[in-house]
């Protein structure tokens, strides 16, 4: 059942009638665009509604009986609010649609709600034509609720469960400090500070001792360096828009492979807050590779952070980051070939 105005309700009875599809999209990021089918803006419930945006659906598809309802979306890249870049960044991934009904010479009537969703997976790009297929609210009752076992770790590196602190805060004056708490410079020295020895932080900065085990003397409290989760960097040379060098920081001081799977977040040039997936990090040449391309291309001089990455498997967790206590899996399960397996007669 639909709850509509009642106005609304005799708009729509009318043999003509004056209506437009309206779209509302939230990215997971916050941010809120809106789109019609009209050939004016439509202002509604403080969202603009950008008219001529060559934003078009299929069919909805709306049943009773608690299956998931399905639609495809797509759009001609002839909004200002919609680029190509952003798109290849993966911001509309996963976002949130809504759709309805509003008759635009009487918005104060209210909408029909049509449907709503997510825009499931990846969006495509096709002869500058973005499609993605939008599934409604109902898919979260098909998803498994809890987790399953599996032999690789089911968290996020660096999130709650997983307790590794990529990029610990600033250090602070006059503050007290707990044994284990874990403070970074206030100007970036790529090491973080462990608490040692509880206490109250000096009223200014102390001079950080950056070699690894040595500590540093504030007020009160007692720092021990260790290297960073996580790295800041700059860009010295590009062979194109995924690999690149950083051939200048001196702490850059990483195994072969240890940034794989970790996160770089663009700081300045044209691709500032972007993010992407290290596929490969190599010691000898400092040289960065990405899982894919960046949206815009990028130049010497571009700063960047990348976090340590996690393949989530026992042995990186137990050596690598020393929180296998941690880790969600269950590394020793026979797998299924070991299920299906039969005794043979002797």
């Amino acid at each position: 059942m639909k709850t509509i105005s009642e106005n609304l309700k005799a708009h729509l009875a009318l043999t003509v009638t004056t209506l437009a599809r309206l779209w509302k999209l939230t990215r997971t990021d916050g941010t809120i665009m809106g789109f019609t089918s009209h050939d004016q803006d439509i202002v509604y419930d403080g969202v603009t509604y950008e008219a001529a945006t060559g934003m078009f659906s299929t069919a909805l598809q709306s049943t009773s009986n608690m299956s998931v309802d399905v639609a495809e979306a797509w759009t001609i890249l002839s909004s200002e609010k919609i680029t190509l870049a952003d798109i290849q960044a993966k911001k509309y991934d996963y976002a949130t649609i809504d759709i309805y009904i509003i008759n635009y010479e009487s918005v104060g009537d209210g909408v029909l709600i049509l449907g709503g969703g997510w825009v499931l997976g990846e969006l495509t790009i096709k002869d500058e034509q973005v499609v993605g297929e939008v599934r409604s609210k109902g898919q979260k009752l098909q998803q498994v609720i809890g987790d399953l076992y599996s032999p690789e770790c089911r968290i996020d590196l660096g999130s709650v469960k997983c307790g590794i602190n990529l990029e610990p805060d600033d250090w602070e004056a006059d503050t007290v400090y707990a044994s284990g708490a874990i403070v970074k410079a206030t100007i970036y020295d790529g090491r973080r500070y462990i608490c040692t020895t509880a206490g109250t932080s000096d009223s200014a900065e102390p001079v950080w001792d950056t070699t690894i085990g040595n500590t540093t003397n504030d007020n009160t409290v007692v720092w021990t360096c260790y290297d960073a989760w996580m790295k800041q960097g700059i860009i010295t040379a590009v062979d194109d828009n995924r690999t690149f060098y950083d051939t200048v920081t001196p702490t850059f001081t990483e195994e072969d492979d240890w940034f794989n799977y970790g996160k770089l977040t663009w700081l300045t040039g044209d691709n500032a807050g972007y993010e992407m997936e290290v596929k490969d990090w190599v010691l000898l040449t400092k040289q960065i590779v990405l899982f894919e391309v960046m949206p815009y291309d990028l130049e010497v001089g571009d700063t960047f952070k990348v976090h340590a990455g996690c393949d989530k498997v026992l042995s990186t967790c137990k050596t690598k980051f020393a929180n296998a206590i941690n880790m969600r899996a269950e590394p020793y399960i026979p797998g299924i070939d070991e299920v299906m397996d039969y005794g043979i007669p002797g």
